[in-house]
């Protein structure tokens, strides 16, 4: 299974004007600068897919919850 199948599993159809939230980095998560864990939008899009499809090396993970554009704030890891 790859990241973009898990993730579809997980998302399943997202709706406009939501999405799914990821990040992946290189490091170990217990030494990893806090910038690392900013994360970005996933929407399913194939250039999203391939992109985290490509990420195998890099440590992955997932917020499960599925947001939408008009939720305000920052959270900090």
């Amino acid at each position: 299974m790859t990241n973009s199948d898990f993730l579809s599993e997980i998302y399943g159809s997202l709706k406009l004007g939501t999405h799914g939230w990821v990040c992946s980095f290189r490091e170990s998560p217990e030494g990893a600068p806090s910038s690392v864990w900013m994360g970005r939008a996933y929407k399913g899009l194939p250039a999203q897919a391939g992109f985290i499809d490509r990420a195998e090396h890099d440590n992955t993970y997932y917020c499960t919850p599925i947001v939408t554009g008009k939720q305000i704030g920052r959270a900090h890891v």
